[in-house]
C-alpha cells in the first residue's frame, strides 16, 4: 500500500478558476470540480499539466460564465453537444465538461446516446479508469474528496481497474487500451485480474485507431518512466501484432514486444530514437551478429512511420539513428560507423542511451557503445565548429542570392572545410569566394 494525502490534495487553483466556480455557484447552485488526472496527479505527487473539470452546469452557461472571468482566454476546446468548453488559462488547457451518462459509441469515438446529468456518482459511471474518477471541489467550501468508484483505494494499492465492464468499456473506446499501457509506463501500476482479461480481450480492436491517436499515445508511453513496462501491456493484449505490425513482425529471435531479448528501453526518450530502437531492437547480447531479418529494417521503419503518419523531420532523423545502430553492430571500429548528419541534431538524446541501453549486457556491449559515443561527440564538436566558421550571412555578403542555392552551396563550402580540417575563418572564407566563383562559371 502507499501513502496518499489526507483530506484535500494540494492544489493551487489559478484565480480565473476560482472566480468560474463562484460564478456557477452563483448562477445555478452548482460546484464546480477538478477530476480526472488533474485529481489523480495531485494525489499522487506529480505535477499537474492541465486542468480537467467538471460540472452539473449547461455548457451554455459554462462558456457564459468564462466569458465573465477570463475574457480573453484563448478558446482549446468548445462542443456543447458533448457538454465541452475550455479555455487557456495560465499556459495551461482547463476543460469543463458537463456531468453526462454516453453509450453507444461510433468508429469515430463519439457516444450516439449523450445525457447531461446532475451528480458525480452518475458523471463517474462514463470513466475509463477509477483512479480518474475522483472529484475534489474546486472552492474549498464544497467540501473534500468524492470518490463514487473505490479510486483512492486503487491509487493506494497502485491498481488500475476499469470502471464499469471492462471489456465494453475498452472496447467503447480503444484508446483507454494505450492509455492503460501509458499509466504503467509512467506510474507503475499493476492491473486488476479483470482489467488484464479485459485488455487481453480488446487489445486488436486499437488497429482502428486512427494514426494521430496511435503516435499520440505511443510518445507519451516513450516519455514515461519505464516504457518497457508499457510495452509489454501492448504486446501481451496482442495490441503490437494488431495494429503495429512493422514493429514486431518480420524478425526471428525476437520478443513479443519486437525488442532482443535482454533489451529493455529506457524512458525519456524522443519519438525517433524511440522508433529506430524500437525497429532496431537494440544490441544482440550473445554475439553481434544477429538473426537475419525475413524483413530488412529499414523497411519496416517507413512501415512503421508511414503507419503513425511521422513527419518529415522525424523520419529523416529516426532513419539516421537506425543507420547507426545497424552500422554500429557491425563495426570492427565503431570510430569506422558514419555519423548522419540528422543525427547531430538531437545528440544529447541519442548519446543519453548509451549508458543505460548497455546496462546488463557486458563489458563488449558497453565499451563498444562507449567508444562510439567518443567519437560521435567528437564528430559533433568538429560540425559545430564548422558552422561557426561559416554561415549563411557569408554567401550573401559574397553576392549568393538568398534562396535554395545558397543552402545547396554553404553545405557544399562546409564538407570541403571539414574534408580539408580547415579551423581558421580567414582561410574559409577564402575556399567560399573560390567556391562562389566556381559556381558563378558553371
Amino acid at each position: 500500500m502507499y501513502n496518499l494525502p489526507e483530506g484535500r490534495p494540494k492544489l493551487r487553483f489559478p484565480p480565473q478558476l476560482l472566480q468560474l466556480a463562484a460564478r456557477l455557484d452563483e448562477r445555478a447552485g452548482t460546484s464546480l470540480y477538478a477530476v480526472g488526472g488533474t485529481v489523480r496527479d495531485a494525489l499522487l505527487g506529480v505535477p499537474v499539466d492541465d486542468w480537467d473539470l467538471a460540472t452539473a452546469a449547461s455548457p451554455e452557461l459554462v462558456a457564459a460564465s468564462f466569458a465573465q472571468v477570463a475574457a480573453d482566454a484563448p478558446v482549446v476546446e468548445e462542443d456543447h453537444s458533448l457538454g465541452t468548453v475550455g479555455r487557456r488559462i495560465e499556459g495551461i488547457d482547463a476543460v469543463v465538461s458537463t456531468f453526462r451518462v454516453e453509450s453507444d459509441y461510433g468508429p469515430d469515438r463519439r457516444p450516439r446516446s449523450l445525457r447531461f446529468v446532475g451528480t458525480p456518482e452518475q458523471d463517474a459511471a462514463r470513466r475509463d479508469f477509477t483512479c480518474n474518477a475522483i472529484y475534489l471541489p474546486v472552492l474549498p467550501a464544497g467540501g473534500g474528496l468524492i470518490d463514487p468508484v473505490g479510486g483512492i483505494e486503487d491509487l493506494r494499492r497502485r491498481e488500475l481497474r476499469v470502471v464499469g465492464e471492462p471489456c465494453s468499456r475498452l472496447r467503447e473506446d480503444p484508446v483507454r487500451i494505450l492509455r492503460a499501457a501509458r499509466f504503467v509506463a509512467r506510474f507503475g501500476f499493476t492491473r486488476s485480474d479483470a482489467t488484464e482479461v479485459a485488455l487481453r480481450a480488446a487489445g486488436p480492436s486499437v488497429a482502428g485507431l486512427s494514426s494521430y491517436r496511435l503516435r499520440t499515445e505511443l510518445e507519451l508511453l516513450f516519455a514515461g518512466a519505464s516504457p518497457q513496462r508499457g510495452l509489454d501491456v501492448l504486446a501481451a493484449a496482442e495490441v503490437l501484432s494488431a495494429a503495429l505490425p512493422e514493429a514486431v513482425q518480420g524478425v526471428s529471435g525476437r520478443a513479443s514486444t519486437g525488442l532482443r531479448p535482454g533489451v529493455e528501453l529506457v524512458g525519456g526518450l524522443l519519438p525517433e530514437v524511440a522508433w529506430a530502437l524500437w525497429i532496431h531492437g537494440g544490441p544482440p547480447v550473445a554475439a553481434v551478429s544477429d538473426v537475419p531479418e525475413d524483413r530488412p529494417a529499414p523497411a519496416r521503419l517507413d512501415g512503421l512511420l508511414d503507419r503513425l503518419d511521422c513527419g518529415r523531420v522525424v523520419r529523416e532523423r529516426a532513419r539516421g539513428v537506425l543507420a547507426v545502430l545497424d552500422a554500429l553492430a557491425r563495426a570492427g571500429d565503431p570510430a569506422d560507423v558514419d555519423v548522419p548528419g540528422q543525427v547531430f541534431a538531437h545528440w544529447p538524446a541519442l548519446s543519453g542511451i548509451v549508458e543505460p541501453l548497455t546496462a546488463g549486457l557486458g563489458s563488449r556491449w558497453a565499451a563498444r557503445w562507449q567508444r562510439w559515443a567518443e567519437h560521435c561527440a567528437a564528430a559533433v564538436a568538429r560540425d559545430r565548429a564548422i558552422d561557426a566558421l561559416l554561415g549563411g550571412a557569408d554567401l550573401l555578403a559574397l553576392g549568393v542570392p538568398p534562396g535554395p542555392d545558397l543552402g545547396r552551396l554553404l553545405r557544399r563550402v562546409r564538407d570541403r572545410l571539414r574534408d580539408e580540417g580547415i579551423t581558421s575563418r580567414d582561410t574559409a572564407l577564402r575556399i567560399a569566394g573560390s567556391e562562389v566563383g566556381r559556381d558563378l562559371q558553371e
